[in-house]
Parts: C-alpha cells; sequence; structure tokens
C-alpha cells in the first residue's frame, strides 16, 4: 500500500511547484536579440535577392540560345526541304514540324520566362515585411 501514498506525495510535490509569469515587457537583451535577428533575416533576404537575379539572368540567357537554336534548326530543314538536297519531307510532316516546333519553343518560353520573372514583385508574402522602407 506504499504505492498510493508516494503517488499522493508526487501528486502533491507538482502541485506546490509555482510557476513564474513571463514578464510583459521585454527587457534590453532580448530587443538586441530581436533587432540582431531582424538585420540577419534582412541580410539573408538581399543575398536570395541578388542570387534570383544572377539565376535569372543566366537562364533567361540559355532559354533564348535554345530557342534560338531551335528555331535555326528548323529554318535548315525548311531549306534543306525547299532545295532538295536529296532531302524531302511531305507536306504533312512539314507542317508537323514546323507547327509542333512553334508551340515547343513558345511553351518552353512561357513557362521559364513566368518562372523567372513573376507578374508581382517577385517577393514572396513573408518576406515583404523584411524588406527596408522605400522613400
Amino acid at each position: 500500500m506504499s504505492e498510493p501514498s508516494s503517488f499522493s506525495k508526487l501528486i502533491a510535490s507538482i502541485n506546490a511547484v509555482q510557476v513564474e509569469k513571463a514578464k510583459s515587457t521585454a527587457d534590453d537583451k532580448t530587443e538586441l536579440e530581436e533587432v540582431s535577428y531582424i538585420s540577419e533575416r534582412r541580410k539573408l533576404l538581399l543575398r536570395e535577392l541578388g542570387q534570383n537575379i544572377a539565376e535569372r539572368k543566366l537562364y533567361a540567357g540559355r532559354v533564348f540560345w535554345i530557342c534560338l537554336g531551335w528555331v535555326c534548326g528548323i529554318f535548315l530543314i525548311l531549306i534543306a526541304d525547299g532545295i532538295g538536297w536529296h532531302f524531302h519531307l511531305a507536306d504533312s510532316v512539314l507542317l508537323m514540324a514546323i507547327g509542333s516546333t512553334t508551340t515547343n519553343i513558345l511553351g518552353i518560353f512561357y513557362i521559364v520566362m513566368r518562372y523567372l520573372f513573376p507578374s508581382k514583385s517577385g517577393v514572396s508574402p513573408e518576406h515583404r515585411d523584411d524588406l527596408p522602407p522605400t522613400g
């Protein structure tokens, strides 16, 4: 029967613990930590935005060259078929190649450019509050 008395002693000791309430105002150290946190967050945000700009330039150039190469390839196929260098495609195949290539080029260009250059400010909503005030 020692278990109920030890259990009741445990409950009594838990109830005897008093929890200290948190202060309603921040002290100097807390305010300094908050300012440091906000400063670091802004630095990281600016670094992220700079990296995004560099990546946008890189991938925009790559997409341009891919699209240009694709169009040049189709142009060469048209020229080769038109001149007749032992190369002939049926009209339906030629139209299909031109149509599908045009659709692919426009689709890739649209998707990549929408990703690289969003229509809004380009800053995600959770980062907007971290930006320094303008003006």
